[in-house]
């Protein structure tokens, strides 16, 4: 048996007429649904063999406008956070939220948090009682691959740094890589609220010129790379709270062919991706697994003396290891993409 993506499945026979026309009836709730007359236009894609996709409108992107919700100033922060972003992703344009008393400065701060992680959501218009969001920003002006390729930059650049960091211990440019993390952090939720809306409306497959499994593998590369960028601000936690800044030569030299060798994965995989190129993403991928038995030999030995500093050393050396398995992630939807 047969399923669909709708709630229904019908079957209509192809009819003939004029001579070489093929026609077919369409379902009467669909267009009454979609408040369709004839001689309206309809959008006809070709999906697949055997599969064509039919979609009202023209050209008009029939999103979703506005959503209320009501809250309380006892209401869990993360949970309302979560509830906002799952708004946003769902293409809504202006959320209007209520209390219900006066909303007070915690929930108030945590409405302006929400509206720095995400771009766009602008408080426009708030109240004693209300505070209402509206998204500003055009995604027809920012693609998705366009959006991936600055996020891609940003977070080569936060490793460079991070390694910057590790290499001469300048502590001055760690607090400008958390910032470029939350920059990170605030184009992902913008790629992931676009591969969304790709999936809800056909309409936006042809003005973005992204199709579903193309969207897909670029969210699937973003969370990666945000994953990536979330390591390098862990890695700088890390050096801000160490005990002593000293590390042993050995260790120190170590770590820094450890980063080389990341940085060079996180170049590599990204371009195997932008270039289709399956040998280069193979050689990322057997890097990985190389660096990951690399790295268990090291920490066994560093195990067998004390030193105040060895816990810091293995969590660094096992959050730059993390970048290079997620660089090894991409390189294998690099060679996905291929076939």
């Amino acid at each position: 048996m047969k399923y669909s993506i709708l709630s229904f499945m019908e079957y209509r026979k192809i009819q003939k007429t004029g001579g070489s026309t093929y026609i077919v009836s369409l379902p009467k709730d669909w267009v009454i649904e979609n408040d369709l007359k004839e001689g309206d236009t309809l959008n006809i894609e070709k999906i697949s063999t055997g599969v064509l996709e039919i979609s009202s409108g023209q050209g008009e992107i029939k999103s979703e406008k506005e959503v209320g919700i009501q809250i309380s100033n006892n209401d869990d922060e993360n949970h309302f956070i979560r509830k906002l972003i799952a708004i946003y992703l769902s293409g809504y344009a202006i959320i209007k939220i209520s209390g219900k008393d006066v909303i007070d400065k915690k929930m108030r701060t945590t409405i302006e948090k929400f509206s720095t992680m995400v771009i766009g959501m602008e408080i426009i218009e708030e109240g004693k009682d209300y505070v209402i969001l509206q998204d500003l920003s055009s995604s027809m002006d920012l693609p998705m691959t366009r959006l991936l390729a600055r996020m891609y930059l940003m977070t080569e650049s936060m490793i460079v740094d991070t390694a910057g960091i590790l290499k001469n211990m300048n502590l001055d440019i760690a607090e400008d890589i958390v910032k470029r993390d939350t920059q990170v952090d605030r184009i992902y939720w913008l790629i992931s609220k676009q591969f969304y809306m790709i999936m809800k409306y056909p309409e936006y497959r042809r003005l973005l010129d992204v199709d579903p499994v193309h969207g897909s593998n670029i969210k699937s590369i973003a969370k990666s790379l945000e994953r990536i960028s979330d390591h390098a601000e862990n890695i700088v936690s890390i050096i801000l709270n160490m005990e002593s800044m000293l590390l042993d030569g050995a260790e120190k030299e170590y770590i820094e062919s450890l980063f080389t060798d990341v940085i060079n994965m996180l170049k590599t995989c990204y371009r195997s991706y932008t270039k289709k190129d399956v040998a280069i993403a193979n050689e990322v991928i057997d890097m990985a697994e190389y660096l990951y038995m690399k790295n268990n030999d090291f920490i066994h030995n560093i195990e067998k003396r004390a030193d105040k500093n060895l816990g810091a050393v293995a969590l660094i050396t096992e959050s730059v290891i993390r970048i290079g398995m997620y660089s090894a992630d991409i390189a294998e939807i690099a060679i996905n993409d291929n076939y």
